[in-house]
């Protein structure tokens, strides 16, 4: 991965603490460490009372939220976490799956319709089983990356990310090519 082919990293600097491994500089800093520096989340909260001359009261209440990342962090971000619920889409499916034949069961009892609704449900089922091995597929290897962007060293005096593990490095704008 290195784009430095001449250079052969060492993962120990002669010091014997953890080193980048492109420039060999030992104050590097863990990934996940400069991610939550760099990451941030506020909440305004406010009250107003005023009078008016009809000696009313009116009572305003507001409320802010804001977040933020620094560049740096926005670059070193962890791998996306999967959506993890499909239920609600899984209900819409039944309906559109299922609804329709069991619709018309209701009306019309026939052999027919009968097959429909039972087709209708299987089909749901087999939906149901592919769509929760397809999420357990993803958050497994979601688990994998996440493991590997956690091993991550930055180094500031050459901007780049370094994996102490495998001896891998690359400049810090193209982190997410270590779990791709």
């Amino acid at each position: 991965m290195s784009p430095d082919a001449e250079y052969i990293p060492t993962q120990v600097h002669g010091s014997g603490r953890p080193a980048c491994l492109r420039c060999q500089n030992e104050a590097i800093q863990a990934v996940n460490g400069l991610i939550r520096a760099g990451t941030w989340s506020s909440a305004t909260y406010g009250t107003a009372l005023a009078a008016d001359n009809g000696g009313g009261v009116s009572v305003g209440i507001a409320e802010f939220q804001s977040s933020g990342a620094s560049n740096l962090a926005q670059v070193l971000s962890p791998p996306a976490r999967p959506a993890g619920n499909y239920l609600p889409a899984m209900i819409a499916l039944l309906g559109a799956v299922a609804g329709i034949p069991w619709a018309l069961l209701v009306v019309n009892s026939t052999v027919l319709a009968q097959s429909m609704a039972g087709l209708g449900v299987v089909a749901f089922v087999v939906l149901l089983i592919r769509q929760r091995r397809a999420h357990q597929r993803a958050v497994t290897d979601w688990v994998a990356k996440a493991a590997r962007w956690a091993s991550l060293f930055y180094c500031s005096r050459c901007n780049s990310v370094s994996d102490l593990r495998t001896c891998e490095w690359l400049p810090a704008e193209q982190t997410k090519a270590f779990w791709k």
